[in-house]
């Protein structure tokens, strides 16, 4: 008997992942680390005003999926997979896809999302719904084209309604987790480019010189000779 084929989809995703995530850190340590020796140095005044507090907003999990979720779970409900009219093998393999995605739908998914939600901040709890989501949805479309052969119109066209929703909430979530990541990355790099700033020491006062052409000679002061008065004898009467 095959396993979960969304919890192996998922489990296969998650070590990708896990191998994204350990590339991520290994770029952002240093990064980090600068920060954390820099943080101390660094004045109030040195840290964009327009960013301080701000965090990266994502879309609460819970709301954005819960109706597609619940969606497909009233899908599953109608389908009566025994009265298909087609191979023994493909209801068999329809039958294992809607109970592996029903066991995903009230076991592994709420786990996620609801530790997806108590950290609205973290992209690695939304993008971990998201990559579960995307396994789901690839089961749900293997049911849903097996139905297209030998299930009766409405119980294809209850899948398809599910399908659509389902796509539909995954790519709202997959954009969210982007966005979400660009403003993560623009503020790291504020951040840093903030520290550095802060960290260059200050430039030392300018002192403009103005060049006027050379000095001029300096004018000798001439000395004055004093003129020197001689006596004047009177010649003396004969007596």
């Amino acid at each position: 008997m095959r396993g979960s084929i969304v919890e192996d989809r998922f489990m296969k995703n998650f070590k990708d992942f896990k191998c994204f995530s350990k590339v991520i850190l290994f770029l952002i340590m240093p990064l980090v680390a600068s920060v954390g020796r820099s943080y101390g140095q660094v004045s109030m005044q040195a840290q964009p005003n327009e960013s301080a507090g701000q965090q990266a907003s994502l879309p609460k999990t819970g709301d954005l999926l819960g109706p597609a979720l619940a969606t497909v779970t009233h899908a599953l409900s109608t389908l009566n997979i025994e009265k298909w009219k087609t191979s023994g093998s493909m209801r068999n393999s329809a039958r294992q896809d809607a109970a592996s995605i029903q066991r995903d739908l009230d076991g592994t998914l709420p786990g996620l999302i609801s530790q997806a939600d108590s950290s609205p901040s973290s992209v690695a709890g939304s993008f971990a719904v998201y990559r579960n989501v995307d396994a789901l949805y690839d089961v749900l479309l293997r049911v849903t084209e097996t139905a297209h052969v030998g299930a009766p119109r409405a119980e294809s066209g209850e899948l398809d309604f599910a399908l659509s929703r389902l796509e539909a909430a995954r790519k709202t979530l997959g954009d969210g987790i982007m966005n979400a990541s660009q403003e993560h990355e623009a503020q790291l790099v504020k951040l840093q480019a903030a520290l550095r700033a802060a960290a260059q020491p200050a430039k030392p006062p300018v002192t403009t010189v103005v060049n006027d052409g050379p000095a001029p000679a300096a004018v000798k002061a001439k000395r004055k000779h004093k003129k020197v008065v001689h006596p004047t004898v009177q010649p003396q009467q004969p007596q």
